[in-house]
């Protein structure tokens, strides 16, 4: 719901809003303070520090250069779609490069690929819960990298279904934040149903970006190497 801005009247069902804080539904509520804007900044920098360092004991060559491709793709694409309703390449690119370089390099970017894009369509408690949804879905291209890309060719419709299934969870994980407003669950309730086109559009939106970026990448099968199964359990023990 990350571009739910028609849910702007729905903010009057939200009450005991403290009063540095203003609960917006739309598409940046829950505005911090200065304070809390670069203590978020700073332990989502510390995140990212952590899971980069991590990754340097194996060599990067191809990594490096999928993990900035995958960057650059994702960051501009969510700026360039900043207008579309809820649609955006990045759940479907964290996927991706969850299962080309990993559980951890793919979490890294996803936190990466958050405070970069947030630094031009605005920060906020919003960005805790996107990052670490992004994150997530890193990790789960990295746990079933071996379902996802098979005998060097990605699954389309594999990929395209997690994406759809990804597209709602993604959107009610991050909805999560409209409990710092003071919202209860049945207002969490009805916020997910009010928003439910604006979420089947992020999913549909995913298979879209599936359906497109899978053949494009298997023209080129050394692109579609993926972790070992001892890579694998070590970037999930380390996470």
């Amino acid at each position: 719901m990350e571009s739910c801005l028609s849910k702007e009247s729905f903010k009057h069902h939200i009450h005991g809003i403290a009063p540095s804080r203003r609960f917006m539904i739309g598409l940046h509520p829950a505005e911090v303070g200065q304070a809390a804007f670069w203590i978020i900044h700073l332990v989502l920098l510390c995140v990212l520090m952590v899971l980069i360092w991590s990754t340097l004991r194996r060599p990067l060559g191809r990594d490096m250069g999928l993990f900035m491709t995958y960057g650059i793709t994702a960051i501009a694409g969510r700026l360039l779609l900043a207008g579309a309703p809820n649609i955006q390449p990045v759940t479907i690119l964290m996927l991706l490069a969850g299962a080309h370089i990993g559980a951890r390099r793919g979490m890294a970017l996803a936190v990466l690929t958050t405070l970069v894009s947030n630094m031009f369509l605005g920060s906020g408690l919003w960005t805790i819960y996107q990052a670490s949804g992004w994150a997530f879905v890193a990790l789960l291209g990295g746990l079933f990298s071996h379902r996802l890309v098979e005998n060097g060719r990605i699954n389309m419709w594999r990929l395209a279904s997690g994406g759809l299934v990804l597209g709602f969870a993604f959107d009610w994980w991050v909805s999560l934040y409209i409990f710092h407003g003071g919202a209860s669950f049945s207002t969490y309730l009805q916020y997910l149903v009010t928003g439910l086109s604006y979420d089947l559009l992020h999913a549909l939106g995913n298979v879209t970006f599936a359906l497109w970026l899978a053949p494009i990448l298997n023209r080129s099968p050394e692109l579609n190497l993926i972790r070992t199964n001892s890579h694998v359990r070590s970037d999930v023990a380390v996470v």
